[in-house]
């Protein structure tokens, strides 16, 4: 067998009574959508920011996407090894089902991008499963949020999740479908002197009862302040594409382009995923790691696009969305301020060098670094920054490509594994900043308690509406202008504001751990993997331990 095939983390070395009378072990992660947490699944145990183990029984009715984009729809019979190709490997063994039927197919677990399970109910569950697991091997599969069987009536799309979620404010659109989940605003911006003002696209409001009607909504352990909410309104031309920028500007885009090429860091093919903002996706996922590799902290994709000769700049449009379990070690590094963690918030409230010196540590390990190649080395141009985890945003990159001389234009996508999903990257050699655009201060603002919020959120003056607990939230309304004539209309949320993740300032602080990571580059990625397999041994040692109850 081939090296490649085997993983070589220790935590992933499995007894053969894993796979559980010929099933096999799924790890599942909800990405936040319509996810049922009343739902129990009996034997399966939860790794935090991941959702959870279980094992998939035979004739489970699968829906598999091939990194190739080709799909086979049957049912799960069996994983084994096989000898495929003059090399034994692990595959998965279906019977085919709708135009496949009778036929069984063997899949190699390298080739397979998304794994779908679907389970008879009532209840819509959406999410993903990222894992298979043999006795000695795991391959992960990134799945996506699509909910179409052809020849599956009432099944349901499933996944077994209930992951800690950290991010930011909810903004809940009013539309003739009622409130929708619209965006999360100035994600990253966990104390007061990291507040930022956030703009975030709002797909779903419409005008109703002749107002347009946003919620902020706090559902998460947070203790969220809230400065200043408005809506920017863009009338443009029906062709462009509005999106805004991390610091604050608006881009229209009317002639973007697809990548010709898209790899990921192994080396397949997934264009497919990132070609168009749908339902298939890449996800980067830390299985198949090995957290003594510095280099194994870190996941990319490389992307080539054709670039027009004598080009100096380029809008790059990502629709971006952050992991759970990205969104949960932000947690866990707050713990490790133990009973420091409030004098670490007080240092970085009053000291502009100690929050340039956590920024930059912040975009190097954290962020979605964007790379450009000048034929001789990558450079640098940019990064965007994080977005949260509950839905995808679409965010505007503008890069300078003066110096870049080479017949394409190719780009290196780099970030901390398992903390980013990449539904599209298109490019605009054209886009043009947007500067004509109407802001509206809120006509009513109204707390949860029936108070008056128009003071505290018609301007930035720290007049902040605090929501400290889930049953905290606030309804606005606002007037609706007339779209100028042969226009079409974009609307944002114009937020500021910031949160605090609630931890216990308890325990020994481990500071030397954090500033060392702080300081050494990659060594985060290591950390965050040490941490998964921390998890994922605990999660597997209950799965046994239910075994022998």
């Amino acid at each position: 067998m081939k090296k490649s095939h085997f993983f070589f983390l220790a935590i992933f070395i499995f007894s053969c009574t894993i796979l559980l009378n010929h099933g096999c072990t799924l790890i599942g992660f909800g990405i936040g959508a319509a996810i049922d947490k009343s739902s129990e699944y009996k034997g399966a145990v939860t790794i935090p920011g991941w959702g959870s183990i279980e094992k998939l029984e035979p004739n489970s009715k699968i829906d598999v996407l091939k990194k190739d984009g080709t799909r086979f729809k049957g049912e799960y019979l069996e994983s084994s090894f096989k000898w495929v190709e003059n090399d034994s490997i692990p595959v998965i063994i279906i019977k085919g089902r709708g135009d496949y039927k009778g036929a069984k197919e063997i899949l190699k677990l390298e080739e397979i991008a998304e794994v779908t399970v679907l389970k008879k109910g009532k209840a819509k569950q959406v999410g993903m499963l990222v894992g298979m697991g043999f006795d000695i091997v795991i391959i992960a599969g990134a799945i996506s949020l699509a909910n179409s069987s052809e020849d599956g009536e009432g099944w349901e799309w499933t996944t077994s999740s209930e992951s800690e979620s950290f991010s930011c404010p909810f903004i809940y659109s009013n539309s003739s479908n009622g409130f929708q989940l619209d965006a999360e605003v100035f994600g990253g911006s966990i104390f007061k002197a990291a507040q930022r003002t956030d703009l975030d696209n709002l797909e779903y409001l419409e005008p109703v009862n002749g107002k347009y009607n946003i919620q902020i909504r706090n559902e998460l352990e947070e203790y969220q302040y809230v400065d200043e909410v408005k809506l920017v309104l863009v009338d443009h031309e029906k062709s462009a594409k509005v999106l805004p920028t991390f610091d604050g500007k608006i881009y229209s885009v009317n002639d973007t382009q697809k990548a010709i090429e898209a790899n990921d860091k192994e080396g397949f093919e997934i264009l497919n995923l990132i070609s168009d903002k749908d339902s298939k996706q890449w996800v980067s996922y830390p299985f198949n790691r090995n957290s003594e590799k510095i280099e194994d902290g870190r996941d990319e994709i490389n992307l080539t696009f054709e670039k027009p000769k004598n080009t100096s700049k380029a809008t790059l449009v990502f629709n971006v969305q952050n992991t759970y379990w990205g969104s949960f070690l932000q947690k866990e590094l707050l713990n490790m301020q133990g009973s420091n963690l409030d004098n670490w918030y007080a240092q970085l409230n009053s000291s502009s060098e100690a929050r340039a010196e956590l920024t930059k540590a912040m975009i190097r390990e954290g962020m979605l670094l964007v790379k450009v190649w000048n034929g001789e080395k990558w450079q640098q141009r940019g990064f965007i920054w994080e977005v949260g985890p509950a839905i995808s945003k679409d965010v505007a990159l503008p890069i300078d490509l003066r110096g870049i001389n080479t017949p394409d234009l190719k780009l290196k996508l780099e970030g901390p594994v398992g903390f980013w999903i990449i539904n599209s990257v298109e490019i605009d050699y054209k886009s043009k900043e947007i500067k004509d655009f109407v802001q509206l201060s809120p006509e009513s603002a109204v707390g949860h308690n029936n108070i008056d919020l128009k003071k505290n959120l018609a301007t930035i003056d720290q007049n902040y509406y605090e929501m400290p607990t889930t049953e905290y939230w606030a309804d606005l309304k606002f007037g609706v202008p007339p779209i100028e004539p042969n226009k079409e209309r974009s609307i944002l949320v114009k937020s500021r504001g910031y949160y605090k993740i609630l931890v216990d300032p308890i325990g020994e602080p481990q500071t030397e751990i954090v500033n060392y990571m702080m300081k050494t580059p990659g060594v985060y990625g290591q950390f965050t993997l040490k941490k998964f397999e921390e998890y994922l041994q605990k999660g597997v040692s209950q799965l046994e331990n239910q075994k022998t109850k």
